[in-house]
Parts: structure tokens; sequence; C-alpha cells
């Protein structure tokens, strides 16, 4: 599963260096955006994010459905 937040602005540099992610999850950072993959899920992770600005997050799947929503609102269907 891979999980996406996204924040009002960046945040900081050294937002993940003390951040550990057990059972193979990856945690990376571009821009604005946090995305993080679960392998196993989300629902037994034990993965604690620091705490940064709230955001919104949402999974890859509603996100795509989002942007079809939105590519077909401009289209006008």
């Amino acid at each position: 599963m891979l999980l996406i937040t996204f924040l009002p602005e960046p945040p900081p540099a050294d937002a993940l260096d003390k951040l550990v992610a057990p059972d193979g999850e990856e945690v990376r950072i571009d821009g604005r955006e946090i995305y993080v993959h679960y392998p196993n899920g989300s629902g037994r992770s034990k993965l604690k994010l620091p705490a940064l600005r709230p955001g919104t997050a949402r999974n890859l799947n509603t996100i795509r459905k989002l942007a079809e929503m939105a590519a077909a609102m401009e289209d006008g269907s």
C-alpha cells in the first residue's frame, strides 16, 4: 500500500533523520509530499512519522480516482 501525505509547505530537510521504519516500510519526501510504502499494509504498522505540519493523506487508488474526476471536470464530461 502506498500512502501519500500532502503538506501545505515542504517539511524541514531533517524531518526523517530520526525515523525508524520497521518491517520494510519506506518513507520518502518529495517537495510537499511524504510517500510511505507499507509492504504489509498500514493496519498493523508500527511506523511513527515525526510530528510535522498538518496535512491530508490518501492512498494511491484514491489519488488516481480524484485525478480522473478532476480531468473529467476539465473536459466537461
